[in-house]
């Protein structure tokens, strides 16, 4: 078994779930509805996920953004926003130590309950500072978590926008800077 962290059992005790991958095989995300395979623990980016060290050093992340949400520590007024039309948002780094948006809510697509969270972490604070000795990805853009009307509150599922092995192993997750992405499934993109 993985060694947990403190702050792994902390994010327990306040009633938080896992932070899981959720794989699409050879693409980011596969059509509404479909069961993809989902991996407990595969967030490598969040403490509530795959919880491991390095020497003597924990690889950690903050929470994602639906379980701080959860926690009522981002709410939409503060800290995130909910977006289901063409908008331009600008999120902050996550370890931020501001009242700026960290965090976005996107719908898929028009009347699907289906969203898309989308943060940004940056190598700043004793949590996602230490993300650099798993991935050196972890910078380069947004980490996307998929949220379904099923799944749990407090869990969490990422995506991996630049899948590239069977299973994919969510190392290089992030949607880099600057690109785009097109649902091939709903009119987002």
């Amino acid at each position: 078994s993985e060694p947990k962290s403190r702050e792994f059992e902390l994010g327990h005790s306040l009633g938080l779930g896992h932070s899981n991958s959720r794989d699409f095989g050879s693409e980011p995300l596969g059509g509404v509805g479909l069961s993809p395979k989902d991996i407990e623990y595969w967030d490598v980016f969040s403490t509530m996920g795959l919880s491991f060290s390095v020497g003597a050093n924990y690889v950690l992340g903050h929470f994602a953004a639906r379980q701080k949400a959860y926690l009522g520590w981002l709410s939409p007024s503060t800290g995130y926003q909910n977006i289901e039309t063409s908008t331009t948002a600008t999120i902050h780094p996550y370890s931020a130590q501001t009242a700026d948006l960290k965090a976005v809510r996107v719908r898929r697509g028009a009347g699907i309950d289906e969203w898309l969270w989308l943060e940004y972490r940056q190598p700043t604070g004793s949590y996602d500072s230490t993300l650099a000795t798993y991935s050196s990805s972890a910078y380069s853009g947004a980490l996307i978590h998929h949220e379904r009307p099923n799944d749990s509150a407090t869990a969490t599922f990422l995506l991996d926008f630049n899948p590239t092995a069977t299973p994919n192993e969510f190392k290089n997750a992030p949607l880099t800077a600057g690109a785009t992405w097109n649902d091939p499934y709903t009119n987002l993109t």
